[in-house]
């Protein structure tokens, strides 16, 4: 349980992460502001895409992102 409570908090701060940053970001910039790991921020970025909220703007590990509409 008390995992489940600690991987929600690292979402959430992956989340809020995105949502201050302006502009484009990297994976970089989320990992310098969010306590979670990669991986955490990778999926993250994932759901959030699926869900149309952000897009990549480029491919590989140097790739940026940029969040879509209002959010």
């Amino acid at each position: 349980f008390l995992s489940s409570v600690n991987y929600r908090h690292e979402n959430e701060a992956v989340e809020k992460a995105i949502a201050d940053s302006a502009g484009e970001f990297r994976v970089a910039d989320i990992e310098k502001k969010a306590p979670a790991s990669v991986d955490t921020i990778r999926k993250v970025l994932r759901d959030m895409k699926s869900r149309g909220l952000i897009e990549p703007t480029g491919r590989g590990r140097n790739a940026a992102w940029r969040k879509l509409g209002n959010n």
